[in-house]
């Protein structure tokens, strides 16, 4: 039997990593998705996207996707 093909790797993250530090580094600090899309706003912080606000869902979506799991698995 042949071994199983390797995963692909999918597209490349568009989150910029300044980015996905700051959203990680709130959300580590114990914030809820609502203050953290707030927070993320006041500092005029960029949205993956370019989207023009931030909002819970985004950030929901951006700390369960795979690259963001990966980095938060090395901080811990």
């Amino acid at each position: 039997m042949a071994a199983p093909a390797a995963r692909r790797p999918g597209r490349p993250p568009v989150c910029p990593p300044d980015v996905r530090h700051r959203v990680v580094a709130l959300h580590l600090q114990g914030l809820s998705l609502a203050a953290i899309s707030d927070q993320l706003n006041r500092e005029g912080m960029p949205t993956p996207g370019n989207a023009q606000r931030w909002t819970r869902n985004r950030v929901f979506d951006l700390l369960h996707r795979r690259h963001v799991q990966e980095y938060i698995a090395t901080l811990r």
